[in-house]
């Protein structure tokens, strides 16, 4: 049986329509993997998830809810130094002498004499007569046997000292100031379908937007997922509600409320009496439950007494086809139940010509 927490990160996934939205691209392989991308203004990114979900909150927010669940696995493909104390990517570094610490230091190619062990930079080295040691003033000749030279040192200009490497410290742009000791790595990874996780792939993801489609071609609203008000003041969450198209938006009720119950138990009548409670506090002329695999007898028979349907699914392939066909017969009822309307109308008006015509 699943943990309560298990079950509340299924019940977000099917909520959250962008999650459900990535879902249905990840098995049908648009997203392979999920790369990212490293920019100064804008740090860790994805950039296509991003664009494809609408916003980078939205992509954010997807990783977290499937990693959360293990649908999604990462690997360390890159790694950045952000701020301690606040997590800013965005910092200065500052160089300071190792021996006194001073921030008075100057870098630039340097020559040293090696017979007397004198380090200095190449420009004080240059004389009339080539290269000639400001120390001791003997000319260098032999690179390798009276001198050697280095790309670049670093030379204190409150210490004197000469070094290759000078200590770093960092300043972030909240103007925190941190060195190497305590700096922050953020690790950077890529993310993929985990494949151990495909079966909880096929079971989870249902697409909403073609199981309406009946529903939304017949001229009905349909949100989903939807949060509606009930009459007790309360606002009730649904995995959607739908509205004839003779229903005034933002005044009527919904026509009808669709609930998902998944879980490896069974959804039972404590499921359907808080569905039903829901349902009859805003008013939904039609109510629907939806569950995966399937409803306890119990609550069926209590479901049945409160005129709720009840659609059960081994998995969310075999609930959708369920489901879209009882949106065909809704709106297939509703078309027949106009027909037969405008027919008793048209009675009357066809029994008064046969009178006047007497």
């Amino acid at each position: 049986m699943e943990s309560k927490s298990a079950n509340s990160s299924l019940f977000a996934i099917i909520k959250n329509k962008k999650v459900q939205k990535l879902l249905l691209a990840m098995k049908s392989g648009k997203f392979d993997v999920i790369e990212p991308v490293v920019k100064f203004n804008g740090g860790v990114g994805y950039p296509a998830l991003s664009k494809f979900l609408g916003s980078r909150e939205n992509a954010e927010e997807a990783i977290m809810i499937l990693s959360g669940i293990g649908l999604l696995i990462w690997d360390i493909v890159d790694n950045i130094v952000v701020c301690p104390h606040c997590g800013s990517h965005k910092m200065l570094l500052k160089t300071r002498c190792p021996s006194c610490g001073s921030s008075r230091i100057v870098r630039g190619a340097m020559i040293e004499h090696l017979e007397c062990g004198h380090i200095d930079f190449e420009e004080n080295f240059k004389g009339a007569e080539g290269i000639v040691c400001p120390h001791c003033k003997k000319t260098l000749k032999s690179l390798g046997k009276d001198y050697r030279t280095y790309s670049f040192l670093y030379r204190c200009m409150s210490c004197g000292s000469v070094f290759q490497s000078p200590k770093i410290r960092y300043l972030c742009d909240n103007g925190h100031e941190f060195d190497d000791n305590n700096i922050t790595i953020q690790n950077v990874k890529a993310y993929r379908l985990n494949p151990e996780k495909k079966g909880l792939l096929e079971q989870i993801t249902v697409n909403f937007e073609d199981l309406l489609q009946p529903l939304i071609e017949g001229g009905w609203r349909a949100e989903f997922p939807a949060a509606v008000p009930g009459m007790t003041g309360a606002k009730h969450d649904f995995t959607f509600a739908s509205w004839s198209k003779s229903s005034e938006e933002g005044k009527n009720p919904p026509d009808l409320v669709g609930a998902l119950h998944m879980s490896d138990s069974e959804a039972d009548a404590t499921d359907v009496l808080a569905f039903w409670a829901k349902a009859v506090d805003v008013g939904a002329k039609r109510r629907v439950m939806m569950t995966i695999p399937k409803m306890s007898e119990e609550g069926k028979a209590l479901a049945r007494a409160y005129n709720i349907e009840v659609i059960e699914g081994k998995d969310a392939a075999e609930l959708q086809v369920k489901a879209k066909e009882l949106m065909r017969r809704i709106i297939e009822n509703e078309r027949k139940e106009a027909a037969e309307s405008e027919e008793e109308q048209a009675k009357p008006t066809e029994e008064t010509e046969e009178s006047n015509q007497t």
